[in-house]
C-alpha cells in the first residue's frame, strides 16, 4: 500500500507539472519495489520532460528488460531516439510498438513523422492515413502533421484540407490558423488569408481575457 501511495502520488506531480517532486517520488518507488517496470517508466516520463534524453531512454530499457511487452516503452523509447535525431533506432523502437498493439493510431502517428523526418513521404503519408482511420480520438494531431507535410510538399490546397478538419475536431487550436494563413499566401489569396488573420487575432484576444 505504501508503495502504490508513492506512485499516485508521483503521478499526480507528474500531471501537475511538478517534475523534480515526481522524480523524487518515483525513485522512492524503485527504492521499495525495483522489480516493477511501471516506475521506470514513470521515471522516464519524468526524464523526458527534464529534456534528459538518455536517462529516459535507459529507463524505458529497463522496463523493457523486465517486460519486452510493454508497448508504451517502445514508444516513448521511441519518442526519445526521434527527438536526439536517431531515426533508425526510433522507427525500430515504434514497429515493435506497432507489432504489440498493431491500431493505436498514436503510434501510427509517430511512425508516419519518423518517415517524415527520414524524407520517406509516401510512406509517411500512408501510416497518418492509417492512423486517422483508425484513432479518432488522436486524429486531429495526425490531421495537423499530415498538413505540415503536405505543406513541405507545396501542396497547399491538400493542407487546407486538412487543416480544416483539424479546426473542426480543435477549433481553438491557434498554430493550425497560423498554418492555413501560410497556404492562402502561397496559393496567393491573399483575401482569405486576411480572413484567417482576423478569426486568429480574435481567437488570441479572447484567450489573453480569459487570462
Amino acid at each position: 500500500m505504501k508503495t502504490q501511495h508513492i506512485c499516485e502520488e508521483a503521478f499526480a506531480h507528474y500531471r501537475a507539472g511538478a517534475y523534480d517532486e515526481a522524480f523524487a517520488a518515483f525513485v522512492k518507488a524503485i527504492e521499495l519495489y525495483p522489480a516493477d517496470p511501471f516506475y521506470y517508466m514513470g521515471l522516464g516520463l519524468v526524464q523526458m520532460q527534464q529534456e534528459d534524453l538518455e536517462a529516459a531512454k535507459n529507463n524505458f530499457s529497463r522496463a523493457l528488460q523486465m517486460d519486452n511487452k510493454l508497448d508504451l516503452a517502445y514508444y516513448h523509447r521511441s519518442v526519445c531516439n526521434k527527438k536526439a535525431g536517431l531515426y533508425t533506432q526510433a522507427l525500430e523502437d515504434i514497429n515493435n510498438a506497432i507489432k504489440l498493439r498493431p491500431r493505436p493510431g498514436q503510434y501510427l502517428g509517430e511512425q508516419g513523422r519518423i518517415k517524415h523526418l527520414q524524407g520517406d513521404h509516401l510512406g509517411a503519408l500512408l501510416d497518418l492515413i492509417r492512423a486517422i482511420k483508425w484513432d479518432y480520438g488522436y486524429n486531429y494531431v495526425n490531421c495537423l502533421y499530415r498538413s505540415l507535410l503536405y505543406m513541405d510538399l507545396n501542396e497547399y490546397d491538400l493542407a487546407l484540407d486538412n487543416l480544416g478538419d483539424v479546426l473542426r475536431l480543435k477549433p481553438n487550436l491557434t498554430e493550425a490558423y497560423l498554418y492555413k494563413i501560410k497556404c492562402h499566401e502561397e496559393l496567393g489569396e491573399k483575401n482569405l488569408a486576411e480572413k484567417v488573420r482576423l478569426k486568429y487575432r480574435k481567437l488570441m484576444n479572447e484567450k489573453n481575457i480569459k487570462s
